[in-house]
């Protein structure tokens, strides 16, 4: 009997930093070349890029799927949900992680109920401070190697992690003097280490790049966007509803698995022959 390989499915929500007046003037001092009447809409595009990039934000929430498929075109099961996200305080007290609690993920034939464990990390000492512990958390659990508990460690799945979520942890980590555990920004081909889902559509920049979104709706998969996108992190952050933001972190790393799930069941020849070229 084949043992399970088990891949993570990654994704990570951001907001912008409180910077101070130099840095905001460093950020914006290419207005000056612009005419005065477009400096309002310049820096409002600058605020939006800030919580985008790892030496202006912080990480608010990193959502992981824990997935099972078998080598070749077998296959690809969701099995547990892990959120790991900033809240007003810790939960639970000790820092170990709680009880399972089932979830219902996706709708109508993609719908699922699944163990799904959250772990808060209070900021009452500070947004940096939690985001350290949160990010040092991260990298224990993405940087396994080799067979355990029966199980083989397959790869790392994201959607434009390659881009975005990966080097934002990587930047946030040198901020915050938090050793990495494992590179995951090898060879774009290289799908045995870490498969970008979105990088695969576009059959590496041949094709159009589109946003999860897009790709779930014109699949049939469900969507995460609907009373909430990326662009209300932050608005939801300031509010304190931090539960909302873990689970729309959570049903974005479901709707990656199951794109993820279609591409290795149609695109299986071409990723095995990537990850094993001879």
């Amino acid at each position: 009997m084949a043992t399970p390989i088990r891949d993570i499915v990654l994704d990570i929500e951001t907001i912008g930093a409180e910077l101070t007046y130099k840095e905001w003037e460093y950020l914006t001092k290419r207005k000056e070349s612009l005419p005065e009447e477009e400096w309002a809409e310049y820096e409002d595009k600058v605020k939006k890029q800030i919580a985008l990039w790892g030496l202006t934000g912080h990480v608010v929430s990193v959502a992981i799927g824990i997935v099972e498929r078998t080598d070749g075109n077998g296959g690809v099961k969701f099995v547990e949900g892990k959120v790991l996200y900033l809240s007003d305080e810790d939960d639970p007290p000790g820092g170990s992680w709680p009880k399972s609690k089932l979830m219902k993920l996706g709708r109508g034939k993609y719908a699922g109920t699944f163990p799904v464990k959250l772990k808060k990390f209070g900021i009452e000492e500070g947004v940096e401070e939690a985001e350290r512990r949160l990010i040092s958390e991260v990298w224990e659990i993405v940087g396994g190697e080799g067979e355990q508990e029966g199980r083989k460690e397959g790869r790392l799945v994201t959607y434009n992690g390659r881009r975005f979520d990966i080097p934002f942890l990587m930047l946030r980590s040198l901020v915050l003097e938090v050793p990495i555990s494992k590179y995951h920004l090898k060879s774009r081909y290289d799908y045995a280490n870490h498969l970008d889902v979105m990088d695969v559509l576009s059959l590496h920049g041949l094709n159009r790049f589109a946003s999860l979104d897009f790709v779930s709706r014109r699949l049939g998969i469900p969507t995460p966007k609907g009373d909430m996108d990326g662009s209300k992190v932050e608005e939801y952050f300031k509010e304190g509803r931090y539960d909302d933001i873990a689970l729309y972190n959570l049903q974005d790393v479901y709707a990656t698995f199951l794109v993820y799930e279609r591409l290795i069941r149609i695109f299986g020849p071409m990723i095995d022959k990537a990850q094993n070229p001879r």
